[in-house]
């Protein structure tokens, strides 16, 4: 008998210990990142019927299958557009090392959201260690196109001007159209 309830009381114990340590991480939002890399620059094409349920990674490329919750999915597309401008800046710190060299080690971004002409801009604006402002509007077919420009802060007595501008296809893949360095 008293080996029966010492049984009994290691089987409690374990389970609840078992259940301290497991209900944190069931009630952990389900994030949606790079399986392979564990970046957050991922993306899924929106509007088709892929959306939340085939996945590429941006920085890895690697990609994977999967639907996540409606939670989860409803947060990263709210985070999309953020997603957008820096799978754009990754871009041309990868094809301009001279725009890198004008990058701050650490973007510190405003953001405004402008109606013009009755469609939605995005806009971002780094003010530190130069001018960058990254400007975003949805095309048909849920593309964005993108505008990135710098320019020197303060005055200059040569003046610097980069601009670059490209589109941000629903695949997840960034199309140059131009680039501009003038100095």
């Amino acid at each position: 008998m008293f080996r029966r309830l010492v049984i009994l009381a290691l089987v409690v114990v374990v389970g609840i210990a078992l259940v301290i340590y497991l209900l944190p991480l069931l009630r952990r939002p389900e994030i949606i990142e790079c399986p392979k890399c564990h970046s957050r620059l991922v993306w899924t094409p929106i509007g088709t019927r892929s959306e939340n349920f085939m996945w590429r990674c941006l920085v890895c490329n690697s990609t994977w299958i999967k639907s996540y919750s409606e939670a989860a999915y409803k947060k990263w597309k709210e985070y999309s557009i953020i997603i957008v401008r820096d799978a754009v800046l990754n871009y041309i710190k990868l094809h301009h090392p001279d725009a890198t060299k004008r990058m701050p080690e650490k973007f510190k971004w405003k953001y405004e959201k402008k109606i013009v002409e009755g469609e939605t801009l995005h806009l971002f604006t780094h003010t530190d260690k130069g001018i960058w402002t990254v400007s975003i509007r949805r095309l048909p077919e849920y593309d964005f196109s993108v505008r990135v420009e710098y320019r020197p802060s303060g005055e200059v007595t040569i003046p610097e001007r980069i601009l670059w501008v490209g589109i941000f296809d629903n695949l997840g893949v960034v199309v140059e159209l131009e680039y501009h360095h003038i100095y």
